[in-house]
């Protein structure tokens, strides 16, 4: 079973759901990222040394990874251009002895891991960008005493996330909920409308 997902859609949310994640804290926590990494980009080299070493390697690399995810994941929820990506490798002609002809070969890619991730988060956005969202509903108040006007301050819950449908606009059931039910608040305590008087006919 795969890590990551197995279609576009789901290796995308994987995508923003370690965008929007802390950092790990452990280095078994840090190696399991690197292989979903690996799957989502191809393999990387790990250079040999010590443990410390190749840890911080790891970690220096997946760190770079996410903060380019980040940024691209930002621009995408902004519908801004996005820029920056990998070029394909220019094919080349090489001369066939037997055919006593030239035919086009296209390299392999060689470019480094961070290029390729970079590469593969484009070719998701292409296909599901326009499902990547800010959720609109009011933000979540804290816990404790609130004071008046404190829903208003809190602002929105502006949570990454990707839509299962163009029309969605709330990332949870709960957001959707606490939408429902400021609205309803809002409403209760507008001021009530004067009754229109009739008109007297004679």
């Amino acid at each position: 079973m795969s890590r990551i997902g197995n279609t576009l859609w789901e290796q995308l949310k994987w995508v923003l759901d370690n965008v929007d994640r802390e950092l790990p804290r452990s280095d078994p926590d840090w190696l399991n990222l690197w292989f979903e990494a690996h799957e989502f980009a191809g393999p990387a080299d790990t250079p040999d040394g010590r443990a410390e070493e190749v840890q911080l390697y790891i970690q220096h690399n997946l760190a770079d990874m996410l903060e380019t995810f980040r940024h691209m994941i930002d621009f995408a929820t902004w519908r801004h251009r996005i820029t920056g990506l990998p070029r394909p490798p220019a094919p080349e002609l090489a001369w066939d002895a037997a055919a006593q002809r030239y035919r086009k070969e296209f390299r392999d890619r060689s470019e480094s891991f961070g290029t390729r991730a970079l590469g593969e988060l484009g070719e998701l956005l292409e296909a599901y960008g326009h499902l990547v969202k800010r959720c609109q509903a009011p933000a979540r108040l804290k816990p404790g005493r609130k004071k008046k006007g404190a829903a208003a301050e809190a602002g929105l819950c502006n949570k990454r996330f990707l839509a299962t449908r163009e029309t969605q606009i709330y990332c949870s059931s709960a957001c959707l909920a606490r939408t429902v039910e400021r609205k309803k608040a809002a409403r209760s305590k507008a001021p009530a409308r004067p009754a229109r008087k009739k008109k007297q006919t004679n």
